[in-house]
């Protein structure tokens, strides 16, 4: 038995090594996009902070623009020559907020990037982990299926041991058939109950 099961075991050992080592490689080949992953969830998140805060500074503007024109416009309109001053800081204003909102779309658009590349990164780490799932279910395999050769290996052995013995005993019993025993005293000249 031991010769045997010298050559299954070496060729289950050999497939579950180079699969573990594909494991060892597929994990650190996924540390990588998860360091990546991460960076980028942490910038994601710095991306949502910053837009919303652009939206509150944004509506804030707006609404001192709103009271601002409703208090200047009534009071300028009844000061002469103070209308090209009131226009200049309306545009300011304007501008201030035209600017927040390109910032803003701006910032729209990092997110909308970020969130791509994240979703590429994760699609990434499902593959590596699929593939290490993979070899994990085929080294159980393996290792299944050396124990099941190495199980009817034993059965096997077990039956031959069990019809040696079976044969043995057949043969070396004697024969409970008194005819047997007549015909054999007839050829020998005994009794049939010598034997």
């Amino acid at each position: 038995m031991y010769l045997s099961t010298i050559r299954p075991r070496e060729i289950k050992d050999q497939k579950v090594a180079k699969l573990r080592k594909q494991i060892q490689e597929l994990n650190i080949k996924r540390k990588t996009p998860e360091r990546l992953l991460n960076n980028a969830k942490k910038d994601l998140f710095r991306l949502y902070a910053e837009r919303d805060s652009l939206k509150g500074e944004k509506e804030r503007l707006k609404m001192e623009k709103a009271a601002k024109e409703t208090w200047w416009l009534y009071i300028y309109s009844f000061l002469p020559g103070k209308a090209a001053e009131f226009t200049q800081m309306s545009r300011r204003q304007e501008s201030a907020i035209s600017t927040m909102a390109g910032i803003q779309r701006t910032k729209e658009r990092d997110i909308d990037l970020k969130t791509k590349y994240v979703r590429t990164l994760e699609e990434r780490i499902r593959s590596i982990s699929s593939g290490e799932d993979k070899n994990k279910a085929e080294i159980r395999k393996v290792e299944e299926d050396y124990r099941e050769k190495m199980l009817q290996q034993e059965q096997e052995i077990k039956l031959t041991e069990l019809r040696k013995k079976s044969e043995q005993a057949f043969y070396a019993r004697p024969s409970t058939q008194t005819h047997f025993r007549e015909e054999y005293s007839h050829f020998h000249g005994t009794s049939a109950w010598d034997f």
